[in-house]
């Protein structure tokens, strides 16, 4: 499955300090401590299982895998009052990792340069930097305490592009993966999921190609193959009238009613 692509804003920094409190008015008067580069930020991994002319599984909505530190990033549970529960690192060049520091004030949506510049709860991501929810393990409900239809689309990766189990919540694009409209220009349009569409850059990858780290085209999608073999590309196709060549036909996508992608028929 396709995920937006971004990178942690600037560098993972933690403001600390005795003054490091948020005050009566609501004004964050931290001062940033520099705690080396932040995490890239790569595709979701495909969880689901060897496909057939069947449903494909596009995984979400599990139960949320947080990786291990000293609190919570999805509930702040572990850190004192006052504290955030933040993805960073410690240490300059140490590895991110759940810690708890002064809670910063800003909200969903809003620019940040740093890591707890963001409420608990939050994470900032991208370039320039964006606060947005945490969750984790693609777990979509933590991106839903409310209403706020978000869902688990931003997928946080280590050095070597293996997933971290933090992710970061974002609103569905409002896109068509078949048409390929809806994307500004150098994007493309991919499901992602419970009903979901993203933008995303595109890859190179057509069909029966290997998804590795080139990622798929416009109108193609990375999906997992049985016997642990590697994932690959497979158009996107609509059910109800599907081109996808010889020997192909249309296999449907759990949480999707009208589009499938195409593998091997029979």
């Amino acid at each position: 499955m396709k995920k937006i692509t971004l990178i942690l804003a600037c560098s993972l920094v933690i403001a600390c300090g005795d003054d490091d409190t948020r005050t009566d008015d609501d004004t964050d008067t931290t001062t940033p401590r520099d705690l080396g580069p932040g995490a890239d930020l790569g595709p979701r991994p495909d969880l689901g299982p060897p496909v057939d002319m069947g449903q494909v599984d596009m995984g979400g909505g599990g139960t949320s895998m947080c990786p291990d530190g000293v609190c919570d990033l999805v509930t702040n549970a572990g850190c004192a009052a006052g504290e955030g529960c933040y993805f960073a690192a410690s240490m300059p060049g140490e590895a991110p990792a759940p810690l708890c520091a002064p809670a910063g004030t800003l909200a969903d949506g809003a620019s940040c340069d740093s890591a707890n510049a963001c409420q608990e709860g939050f994470i900032c991501v991208g370039d320039p930097g964006v606060c947005r929810r945490i969750c984790c393990g693609d777990n979509d409900a933590d991106c839903n305490p409310g209403t706020t239809g978000q869902l688990c689309l931003i997928n946080i990766v280590d050095a070597d592009m293996n997933p971290t189990g933090v992710g970061a919540c974002q609103l569905p694009d409002d896109c068509d993966p078949i048409a390929q409209t809806g994307c500004d220009g150098s994007e493309a349009c991919f499901p992602s999921g419970e009903g979901a569409f993203t933008c995303a850059a595109p890859g190179t990858g057509t069909q029966g190609e290997e998804c590795g780290d080139t990622g798929c085209a416009a109108g193609f999608l990375c999906i997992s193959q049985p016997d642990d073999m590697p994932a690959i590309c497979a158009q996107v196709c609509e059910i109800a009238d599907p081109s996808c060549g010889t020997d192909l036909g249309c296999g449907g996508l759990n949480g999707y009613d009208e589009i499938g992608v195409c593998v091997p028929a029979g």
